[in-house]
């Protein structure tokens, strides 16, 4: 699998707990803020399932 980009696109308000600790822990802390996960695990897979409301993602390439 290709890293995978993950932009945030939502704010803070009306947030539940366990969704604002997952954005934490993938260090999506404001909104507009980008992570390149290069070889995600099955654990950060299924977190981008969880806040995948939140957040734009797709494959990126080395090209990118």
């Amino acid at each position: 699998m290709n890293s995978i980009a993950i932009i945030r696109i939502k704010g803070m308000i009306g947030v539940r707990k366990d969704l604002s600790e997952t954005l934490y822990r993938l260090r999506l802390r404001r909104k507009y803020a980008c992570v390149v996960l290069t070889e995600p695990t099955q654990v950060q897979l299924g977190m981008l399932k969880k806040i995948k409301d939140f957040v734009a993602y797709g494959e990126i390439d080395e090209k990118m």
